[in-house]
């Protein structure tokens, strides 16, 4: 699971800087023999319109480019467009990749026309010398301007001699050692090289390997493919699945609303959805991209409990009016096992796709022996780990042989044990905005400084806003704000806590705390200014004292009332702290 777990977060990191090199020269202009209107009547006069190998792969890298803009938040992908032919290289995208987006692709490939004069060379092992050019310009960015340590490089092209593929990566490897030895400050630490082979449908030219894959050193991977025109988008959309680790799920039965039917509905998303789950299978000859499926049912009552692991954005496919697209409760998906394992929610104009766990039951009593628990999941708070290790003999070691004694095994427990995200019945900080944002960032084994700052902004805006008004519906109107706050403040650190995975998930709780021993110190001062100010107005009138008393006395009545709403938030939000 941790080998996985590794592979997802090198392979989005590659994901994250990609360069398409496409190759420009008027060899690749040549026709693909792909019809450019394929419906039209074969007694039709209109000639035969054919697109150029050019023109497809333009096509497939807008596909490739749209997915990942429309799922992945704005700024995490990078994607750059490098323009090559015999006599120049030319660097098509800026280097801002916050202002990126499917349009301004789609008029990046319109400039590379006007900044190249494509010379008339033939398909020969010398006329692709120039794809090496642009690598070595790559390499050159990521010192003087990116600044990056992991990428991919696409190289879209048309090869006819067997031996260029061969020397083509040897000379990739020997750039890459040369470059990494230049660069002590800035090494390449994990590159990916795919080569697509892109010719015409009717080419009978066949070259030895039609798909190898090989690692060549430790920091340099090398794929290449060669790839029937008609086949080359199908094929584009598949590396974009495996480059950005996505999955598709279809929903069955999905209700529409404006008639009585159903109807299958596609989706597309983060392939942590599932658990364990391997979007891509290989084949000998073909790569296929394996869907998952799942069955719609009608919202479950209000009082269902359930725990959420994990949110995922997703796009929808067919978006023929189904019910899915209308804002209103989470609805629920099961698996073949009628078991409800997914729910899909509308959070602040977006759709996520929300991974759960079957309802667990919290206790604070070890069952005994005798009762049927294999029906049940139990979770155990902390503070009570101890007497149950004692009483079972509980240990929390991988190997059998190893006794590390109960307080390692306590502490294990507390890193290894994530109660958050609570449900959604009983959490005020779920009911506030941007909570899910939150949530999923938190929630990240690694944040980069725009995230943490991000976090941090959020965190600040929870402890400002206006907590009894914003979940008036989930207390009772007794309680009092500074109640509510107080509980929203609980869940907040045992976020932070549960997901302290690094030093700067560690520096985001030491702020937090920081933040919440300030606002105390504040109050405090606040409170004793105002028992100071009623002092002086019992001294100086006498008969304040008779309504201050009676006024304090129903204040007080008020505070011990509890609501079993109230009493239960307390419970959740009190998972895993220490008493003080």
């Amino acid at each position: 699971m941790e080998m996985d777990d590794d592979r997802k977060k090198i392979n989005r990191f590659l994901a994250s800087q990609t360069f398409f090199v496409i190759d420009s020269s008027q060899s690749y202009m040549n026709t693909s023999l792909e019809l450019v209107h394929r419906n039209v009547p074969q007694t039709s006069s209109v000639p035969d319109l054919n697109k150029s190998l050019y023109s497809l792969s333009v096509e497939a890298i807008l596909k490739y480019c749209q997915l990942s803009y429309d799922l992945l938040p704005k700024g995490r992908v990078s994607i750059h467009l490098i323009s090559c032919a015999k006599d120049s290289t030319y660097f098509v995208t800026k280097t801002d990749k916050l202002n990126q987006n499917y349009d301004y692709l789609s008029k990046c490939f319109e400039t590379i026309s006007t900044n190249h004069s494509h010379v008339n060379t033939n398909n020969s092992y010398q006329s692709k010398i120039f794809l090496i050019e642009a690598f070595k310009n790559v390499l050159n960015l990521s010192i003087e301007t990116f600044k990056f340590s992991y990428c991919r490089i696409i190289f879209m092209t048309n090869i006819v001699e067997d031996n260029f593929v061969y020397d083509f990566k040897k000379k990739l490897s020997k750039i890459l050692k040369a470059h990494n030895l230049k660069s002590n400050k800035c090494p390449i630490r994990k590159l990916e090289v795919l080569l697509i082979n892109n010719h015409p449908i009717d080419s009978c030219l066949r070259l030895s390997d039609e798909k190898t894959s090989e690692v060549l050193s430790e920091s340099l991977r090398f794929t290449f493919c060669s790839i029937n025109a008609n086949q080359l988008i199908d094929q584009m959309m598949f590396f974009a699945y495996k480059h950005f680790d996505l999955a598709i799920t279809k929903i069955r039965n999905v209700s529409r609303k404006t008639d009585a039917g159903s109807k299958d509905t596609i989706i597309i998303h983060q392939a942590d959805a599932y658990v364990n789950h391997r979007p891509i299978e290989f084949f000998e000859n073909d790569w296929k991209i394996k869907s998952n499926e799942l069955r719609w049912i009608e919202p479950m009552k209000k009082n269902r409990q359930l725990t959420t692991f994990s949110a995922h954005r997703l796009i929808v496919l067919e978006k023929d009016n189904p019910k899915l697209l209308e804002e209103g409760p989470k609805y629920m998906l099961k698996n073949s096992e009628e078991e409800i394992t997914h729910f899909i929610q509308f959070h602040h104009g977006d759709y996520y796709i929300h991974r759960v766990e079957p309802l667990i039951i919290m206790t604070d009593i070890m069952p005994s022996l005798e009762d049927e628990i294999n029906k049940y999941n139990f979770r155990y708070r902390t503070a009570d780990f101890e007497r149950i290790a004692k009483s079972v003999e509980l240990k929390m070691s991988k190997k059998p042989n190893e006794n590390h004694g109960i307080k390692l095994s306590l502490d294990l427990l507390k890193n290894k044990t994530i109660y958050w995200p609570l449900t959604f019945e009983h959490s005020a900080l779920l009911k506030l905005k941007n909570s899910s944002k939150f949530l999923s960032l938190i929630a990240q084994k690694h944040l980069d400084e725009i995230e943490s700052k991000e976090i941090i902004e959020m965190i600040q805006y929870f402890l400002r806003a206006n907590s009894s008004r914003e979940n008036g519906s989930l207390f009772n109107r007794r309680n009092d704000s500074k109640e509510i706050k107080s509980i929203i403040c609980k869940e907040i650190r045992h976020a932070l806590v549960s997901y302290n995975f690094n030093s700067e998930h560690q520096r985001i709780l030491d702020y937090y705390d920081n933040l919440i021993r300030k606002t105390r110190n504040d109050d405090q001062h606040i409170n004793t200014s105002e028992v100071a100010t009623i002092t002086n107005e019992i001294n100086s009138n006498r008969y304040v004292v008779e309504p201050l008393i009676n006024r304090m006395n129903k204040k007080k009545r008020k505070m011990e009332f509890e609501g079993r709403a109230f009493q239960k938030a307390v419970l959740y939000a009190e998972l895993n702290e220490d008493s003080r």
